[in-house]
């Protein structure tokens, strides 16, 4: 039995992370922490979760084997250092911090630790991301397209790191390092912040674009792949189009596969899971995600 620990209970654990590990049957929740008292009662019931803590030193007294960190974005660094300290294997929501400093500082801790720091860049395992990168697995240029109407009023640090990250992560992943950035144009409004960036990046053997607007009054997201007399268009994570010498096939997910799924959670926390105790065996190790943090850091610059 995987003994897990969770701290932060806000959105994203709520509607993700307590209901995927709470069904797993490799998984015992040991406890949860959080500042806020009634979540703590409120989802320790729901779930039947026995360790119920505002602090995180009560949490961590438990040693469980992997803490699932779902904390807000500046509070990582600390929550992260302490977890690793405690000598605890770490799954931390991405970004892994809003800096590219702190990202790297984190990594090396971990790696000195000899203990798994895991970064959730869940459309990595997105069934429908895999599908296309099988189905071109030597692309020549590869695009992306994020657009979304929610959190305009976040800063621009935060909306780069928090969200423009998932496509630029991807695509770094797609390309292999090293990777680059070619050119980019990042634009913000009367209040400094997002209003829409774009850019072009270089890695080994293909380039990729990336284009985000903040202001087009609909949420999309694409990624296509082009080479080998093939092309593969992944639309909104729910579908791919796949182009082969002219001939043109649609895949899509059953009206009964679960969002989580879909988004790639599911298959990437099972990831996290059999990776713990193999730091080198996980595909979202800090050090094999810290390239996209880079690029965010160098688009800010």
């Amino acid at each position: 039995m995987i003994r897990v620990g969770i701290v932060g209970l806000g959105y994203i654990a709520r509607i993700a992370y307590l209901p995927l590990l709470s069904a797993d049957p490799r998984v015992e929740i040991v406890g949860i922490s959080d500042l806020r008292a009634d979540a703590v009662e409120q989802y320790g019931r729901q779930y039947r979760i026995p360790g119920r803590y505002r602090e995180l030193d009560d949490l961590l007294a438990l040693r469980p084997d992997v803490m699932f960190v779902h904390t807000s974005t500046a509070s990582h660094t600390e929550v992260v250092t302490r977890c690793l300290d405690a000598g605890i294997d770490v799954y931390v929501d991405k970004p892994l911090a809003d800096s590219w400093a702190g990202a790297r500082a984190l990594a090396d801790h971990a790696a000195a630790k000899g203990l798994l720091l895991a970064v959730g860049v869940n459309r990595r395992f997105a069934q429908h991301v895999r599908a296309a990168r099988a189905a071109v697995p030597e692309p020549v240029i590869v695009t992306t397209t994020r657009h979304r109407t929610e959190y305009n009023h976040l800063p621009l640090r935060l909306m780069v790191f928090n969200d423009l990250l998932h496509s630029l992560d991807l695509l770094c992943w797609l390309l292999g390092d090293p990777v680059e950035i070619v050119s980019s144009t990042v634009v913000t409004d009367g209040h400094g912040r997002l209003s829409h960036a774009l850019g072009t990046l270089a890695g080994p053997t293909a380039h990729a674009q990336f284009v985000m607007a903040r202001h087009v009054g609909v949420d999309r997201e694409s990624l296509v792949l082009h080479g080998s007399q093939r092309l593969a268009e992944v639309t909104d994570l729910d579908q791919t189009s796949l182009f082969v010498e002219g001939r043109h096939s649609t895949v899509a997910f059953g009206m009964w596969d679960s969002l989580l799924r879909r988004r790639g959670f599911v298959d990437m926390i099972d990831h996290v899971l059999a990776s713990l105790g193999r730091p080198a065996d996980c595909e979202i190790a800090a050090e094999r995600v810290l390239t996209g943090h880079r690029i965010a850091e160098e688009l800010l610059a």
